[in-house]
């Protein structure tokens, strides 16, 4: 075990994801599942619906570490082919 772990006494939890190869879109984060909006009481949580995804797998992991929060999923692979996910269309920085 990783010695920070031990000496913080944190904890992980390994969240599914997988690789999703786009020759049109070398940067994607088509497969990585750890970006979700969280606000209040709701969790807007990525899937991305391809070939080889494992949407189920890690909708069915938040829901039972979120249980009493509404899990909400949405298809973001517009945004993921690009690289981003929900940080990078929700962040609201004022200049």
């Amino acid at each position: 075990m990783n010695k920070f772990l031990v000496v913080t006494h944190l904890n992980y939890i390994d969240m599914p994801m997988f690789v999703y190869h786009d020759k049109h879109h070398p940067s994607s984060a088509i497969g990585c599942y750890m970006n979700y909006l969280e606000i209040g009481n709701l969790i807007i949580f990525p899937v991305f619906e391809v070939k080889g995804n494992k949407d189920k797998e890690a909708v069915d992991l938040i829901n039972s570490l979120y249980p009493d929060k509404i899990i909400e999923t949405i298809n973001i692979n517009n945004i993921a082919a690009f690289g981003g996910l929900m940080n990078c269309i929700s962040w609201n920085i004022k200049i």
